[in-house]
């Protein structure tokens, strides 16, 4: 039996197996909830998103932009700017002489002022333009990093951003392009990505199940089964640069590493369930361009505002996905198991063959002698 034939089958027993767990453990009512759930989660991230964008982003006059504004002004004596988050319980900004504790933001216009530690700058008596607001200036709940950045832009301009919580440093130089700009960034990573996923999926899958059915033949016939391993180990290993070279391209892009691993990893648990789950006729016309329409709308987000509320989208992708996985598996797939739609023989519906349309065709007539 081919390889791909096999590797086939395999997918279709555990679409099988899937299938029947998931009607032993979640009767249609509760399914029915959990679908309905994830849209209603999905719309109501939407709606979040929208509402802290149009607040942060869109038009982010704030407190925390217009005291940055102020403190402007005297970058011209202290070339950096500390801007902390404080526990008090007002939504005011404004431009002290004394530092605060809290969550703390260092401004620069330069990277390297902007990397400095507090003590650095102490030593090289580099002057300081504390900003303090109150806990309510940014609400708990959101990004506060995004806030910030976005403030910044506003109140202060281009610049380097040091969030000293979490460590990451912000280029706030980097602007939003255009619309076609953002649409072949987008259109360029998500293909890349993809293809990069679903090749490195089928050629494992397809290497294991050739490993396996080598090493039953190498234990029937009694022979030495250490060189099949450290072949097979050989071939797997040959993966590994380019899962890494996978997650540096997403660093690349991201400028952060936990947003590019997550977006990698939802990028191959669709890849899987497509490969594994969708089987019946309108999944295999329809699901894959929908999951490819929402992580495109995903990664245009992510570059046209790249200091918006990442988190809150990538959230809102992730809840479509699943609202749309059991919308086609509840309504397409399971109906085509229970009636036989999809087999061992016909292990994916994707339509009536070209050969039985053209036959179903009317045939021109034919001409008799006399």
């Amino acid at each position: 039996m081919p390889v791909a034939s096999s590797l086939e089958t395999v997918l279709f027993r555990q679409h099988v197996r899937m299938g029947r767990g998931v009607q032993q453990r979640a009767g249609p009512r509760l399914r029915l909830i959990v679908e309905l759930a994830c849209g209603a989660a999905a719309l109501l991230s939407t709606v979040s998103l929208a509402a802290l964008h149009a607040r942060y982003v869109a038009a982010p006059e704030q407190p925390v932009a217009r005291a940055l504004s102020e403190a402007v002004a005297q970058m011209r004596y202290a070339p950096t700017i500390r801007i902390v988050l404080t526990a008090e319980d007002h939504a005011g900004c404004s431009v002290t002489t004394d530092a605060a504790p809290g969550n703390t933001f260092w401004f620069a216009r330069d990277r390297g002022v902007a990397l400095l530690t507090e003590d650095a700058r102490r030593q090289l008596r580099i002057g300081i333009v504390n900003v303090k607001c109150g806990g309510k200036a940014v609400p708990r709940f959101v990004e506060s990093e995004s806030v910030v950045a976005n403030a910044v832009l506003t109140g202060a301009g281009r610049g380097w951003l040091k969030a000293e919580r979490s460590g990451e440093l912000y280029d706030l130089s980097v602007s939003s392009s255009n619309a076609w700009a953002v649409a072949g960034r987008a259109a360029f990573v998500l293909f890349a990505t993809s293809t990069l996923v679903h090749y490195t999926l089928r050629e494992t899958q397809a290497r294991m199940l050739r490993f396996t059915a080598e090493l039953r033949e190498t234990i029937s016939s009694r022979r030495s089964y250490a060189r099949l391993v450290t072949r097979h180990l050989l071939d797997s290993a040959a993966f590994a640069p380019i899962m890494v070279g996978m997650l540096a391209f997403l660093f690349e892009f991201f400028a952060d590493q936990i947003l590019g691993l997550t977006i990698l990893t939802l990028v191959w648990g669709v890849e899987l369930f497509v490969a594994v789950a969708v089987r019946a006729r309108a999944s295999v016309l329809f699901l894959p361009q929908i999951l490819m329409a929402y992580l495109a709308a995903l990664h245009c987000y992510l570059f046209k505002w790249p200091f918006g509320f990442r988190y809150v989208a990538l959230g809102a992708c992730i809840l479509y996905i699943l609202h749309a996985c059991c919308f086609f598996f509840n309504r397409h797939e399971l109906k085509a198991l229970r009636e036989g739609s999809v087999s061992a023989a016909l292990p994916r519906d994707t339509g009536p063959a070209c050969d039985a349309v053209s036959t179903n065709r009317r045939s021109p007539p034919r001409r008799h002698s006399d």
